[in-house]
């Protein structure tokens, strides 16, 4: 199985990281009582993106509350804390073309 380096970190009150992992997408769905299959729809927004950057938050700082996880936010820019968030949905995804590159489709006939 190939090493996957998908942390992506973001500067708060010091380097935090951020890396979207399968616990913290079943934890944000259950939050967002949502399916797994939605997610995708539920971070379009400044909302879900933040919801999801906190539970992302969280596996490194469980005792991180909402209140100071705002006061966090406050350190940043809107667009770099979206900028940051996508950049961890991405990197957990890997690249399209890798994928196809080691499992080409195999035609039908």
């Amino acid at each position: 199985m190939k090493d996957n380096n998908n942390t992506v970190y973001i500067n708060l009150d010091k380097p935090r990281e951020l890396r979207l992992t399968h616990r913290v997408m079943k934890s944000f769905a259950a939050k967002k009582k949502i399916s797994v299959d939605e997610i995708d729809q539920a971070m379009s927004g400044y909302s879900g993106m933040v919801d999801l950057i906190y539970e992302m938050l969280l596996r490194d700082d469980p005792d991180l509350t909402p209140e100071h996880f705002e006061e966090l936010l406050d350190c940043v820019s809107i667009r770099e804390i979206m900028d940051a968030g996508r950049e961890a949905v991405a990197a957990a995804l890997g690249p399209a073309e890798e994928k196809n590159a080691e499992n080409p489709p195999v035609p039908a006939g």
